[in-house]
């Protein structure tokens, strides 16, 4: 039996596999941050302090709840009376708790708001940290 050789230049079967280059990966950072940027500058222009309140407001839920998942968060935060002008604001207040290591992501779920698809993150505190009164600024 012999084995038919394919062409090296043959397409794969989900296109080109590579890793796209570090300047791209920086290239989406860049875009994905203006983004988070121009949603809380919104955010913040529509409810004065959102950001600040929404973040304490999350590390008080987790700190009594434990870990649980971004829609929840969310849908809680809206609740207690801190609503932005859209959800998608919410997503900045989670990544800058996340880069100040004061949340993690430890699980993923299905998204409720999502038509069950994934992508829904589950947070928890990585530290318990001192709360300042959001009304005491």
């Amino acid at each position: 039996m012999t084995r038919r050789r394919v062409p090296v230049d043959q397409p794969a079967l989900f296109g080109d596999l590579r890793l796209p280059s570090r300047a791209a990966r920086r290239q989406v950072d860049e875009l994905r941050d203006a983004a988070l940027d121009a949603v809380e500058t919104a955010a913040e222009r529509a409810r004065r302090m959102f950001a600040a309140d929404a973040g304490a407001f999350v590390v008080r839920y987790l700190t009594v709840h434990g870990p649980t998942a971004a829609e929840v968060l969310t849908r809680q935060c809206r609740a207690a009376g801190i609503t932005p002008h859209d959800d998608r604001a919410f997503g900045p207040v989670y990544m800058r708790l996340a880069r100040m290591k004061v949340i993690e992501k430890v699980g993923a779920v299905r998204r409720e708001r999502g038509h069950g698809t994934s992508g829904g993150n589950v947070w928890k505190l990585v530290e318990v940290v001192e709360l300042v009164e959001v009304g005491a600024r």
